[in-house]
């Protein structure tokens, strides 16, 4: 009995041992990933407003780009979670957005994981008050109205394995 026993707690320790090695070449690997990943627009879904609570909504896909030459896949299962992301206009936080369910990323060497269907909250009242100025400051030079794109960005933060990332892009 005591040989079985010996033998069942040595292949579980040994089993452990090669789960932990496992999660820690992959913890690795997301940190050397999430420093070169590239976060960029991906798509216009819709858009709408809530009058009753002053702001405007959006709904769009951004996209994960893996530019190394090292493939990444894993199903996540908790272990990297899209905490959340920041709408900022001229370096202002005007907004934010929730994150879908996210359990699996597939970063293949040169691929884009598309993170779809990102719920935008934006203040009127931040962005009526950002509009406002730039009328101010433009007045009659229409030319400059589309300069508030360029002057849009978002951050996105990635908990991965206990580390946040930030992500960041502009339109600049």
């Amino acid at each position: 009995m005591k040989t079985k026993t010996i033998v069942i707690i040595t292949a579980l320790c040994a089993i452990g041992a090669a789960i932990y090695g496992i999660t820690k070449a992959k913890t690795a690997q997301a940190k050397r990933l999430f420093e070169k990943v590239i976060f960029s627009f991906h798509m216009y879904r819709d858009m709408g407003a809530k009058i009753e609570q002053s702001k405007i909504w959006l709904l769009l896909d951004f996209a994960l780009t893996n530019p190394t030459a090292e493939d990444f896949y894993i199903n996540t299962n908790g272990s990297i979670q899209l905490k959340v992301m920041r709408v900022y206009l001229k370096g202002t936080p005007i907004g934010y957005a929730s994150l879908p369910g996210f359990y699996q990323l597939d970063l293949r060497a040169g691929r884009t994981a598309i993170i779809e269907k990102v719920y935008i909250e934006i203040s009127m009242l931040s962005l009526a008050g950002e509009l406002w100025d730039m009328v101010g400051e433009y007045k009659k030079n229409w030319k400059k109205y589309t300069d508030i794109l360029n002057k849009l960005s978002f951050e996105i933060d990635i908990d991965a394995f206990g580390q946040i990332y930030t992500l960041k892009q502009s339109f600049s």
